[in-house]
């Protein structure tokens, strides 16, 4: 009788990583001479965070951060029969 092999289908988000000492952290990104501040607090008790970003600058000439999911690829070792 034959076995089946159980494949794993992981995927990454790439975003960040998070230090779990840090609970806050500040910053500034340069829009073409404006300056956009942006600030992330991690919510206690969760594996959540907040961000907030000012909307003064426009930033639409840049391209968006995606969230687009990539496809970890094993290399997997079958058993011999």
């Amino acid at each position: 009788m034959g076995r089946t092999m159980q494949v794993p289908c992981d995927t990454e988000y790439p975003a960040f990583i998070s230090e779990r000492t840090i609970k806050e952290n500040t910053g500034n990104v340069d829009c073409d001479g404006c300056i956009k501040s942006f600030v992330i607090q991690q919510i206690p008790s969760s594996n959540l965070f907040m961000v907030v970003v000012d909307n003064k600058c426009d930033c639409s000439m840049f391209e968006p951060i995606t969230m687009d999911p990539i496809e970890i690829m094993y290399i997997l070792h079958w058993p011999k029969t």
